[in-house]
């Protein structure tokens, strides 16, 4: 979930589903029926990959937050159009499927300037029932807000072991 009530510019890179150790997979011409499996890697080198976006709430002016970005290969959040714009935007993952896991987590890159409080408006969250219900999950580190320099993350999913979720 993206809440941008203040400022702009989150971007979002390289997410992998997976075991710690499992290597990435090339990325697939076309999406498998069903949930896909780990290890799972949307690099966002070409496009957005199987990654949805959902415009909740868009600002004044705003036919989009969430928009792929070919010059920088990364998916980018902004809220500002002639001065920042309230907005609720998310980029959700396809299914993926964590059955058979021992050990899964979520790693990604990051990176963020002019958000007002990233804590409370760049967060990520987790779904067990196709996007129903949401689950926040703690984003350990953010950037310094003042530059577009990325921080990695990795999440521990393995309370999610043997179930199908969507990350958002």
């Amino acid at each position: 979930q993206l809440l941008l009530p203040a400022g702009d510019g989150f971007i979002i890179n390289k997410i992998y589903f997976g075991e710690p150790e499992a290597p990435q997979q090339p990325e697939a011409p076309e999406k498998p029926e069903g949930a896909v499996t780990i290890p799972y890697s949307e690099p966002f080198a070409t496009t957005q990959g199987y990654f949805t976006t959902n415009d909740v709430v868009l600002g004044e002016g705003l036919t989009y937050v969430w928009i792929f970005d070919s010059q920088y290969s990364c998916m980018k959040a902004s809220a500002y159009k002639n001065g920042a714009k309230a907005s609720e935007s998310w980029l959700v993952s396809p299914e993926i499927t964590l059955v058979g896991a021992t050990a899964p987590a979520v790693s990604f890159e990051h990176c963020h300037k002019f958000a007002g409080t990233p804590s409370e408006e760049l967060t990520l969250w987790i779904s067990e029932d196709k996007g129903a219900n949401w689950n926040q999950l703690t984003i350990p580190v953010y950037g310094t807000n003042s530059d577009y320099n990325f921080v990695a993350n990795t999440i521990d999913l393995t309370s999610y072991v043997g179930k199908t979720v969507q990350i958002a």
